[in-house]
């Protein structure tokens, strides 16, 4: 486990984040105003961010309260006093059942689908004057072996 700031997350990641939102005072919600600290914190976790905070006070700042509002329709906005707390597991997705795995995968081979039609694509327009296309390959083929 590691405890840091918000600002020392800056570039990079951890598979789960817990991100404390607790203030004390009536002052708002100072620093966690601030857009860019907000996106920074909840894009760490890799596959899971745990937002601790009171939702009515975060909910007085525009960022704040889209967030609650997209939780409280997911239903994963857990409200209570922290006397309710109770202890629980979570279980995580391995990461090849994430959601954001699988859509980095499909992006990955996507990406090496384009790069197999790049590769065709100059191969029908890279030609040897006399060879077929086979020979061609074949030639690339042993060159390669060596």
């Amino acid at each position: 486990m590691e405890i840091a700031s918000v600002d020392s997350f800056q570039g990079r990641e951890k598979d789960v984040i817990v991100l404390s939102c607790v203030r004390t005072g009536s002052q708002g919600i100072g620093f966690l105003s601030d857009l860019r600290r907000m996106n920074v914190a909840l894009t760490r976790g890799r596959f899971a961010c745990i937002v601790l905070g009171n939702a009515r006070v975060l909910s007085r700042d525009a960022g704040w309260s889209a967030l609650v509002r997209h939780c409280q329709e997911r239903g994963v906005l857990a409200q209570g006093s922290i006397s309710s707390l109770q202890r629980c597991e979570m279980v995580i997705d391995h990461p090849s059942t994430n959601h954001r795995s699988r859509q980095m995968e499909r992006e990955r081979e996507r990406e090496r689908e384009r790069e197999r039609e790049r590769d065709q694509e100059a191969m029908a327009h890279a030609s040897v004057p006399g060879l077929t296309i086979e020979e061609e390959e074949l030639g690339l083929l042993s060159q390669s072996d060596d």
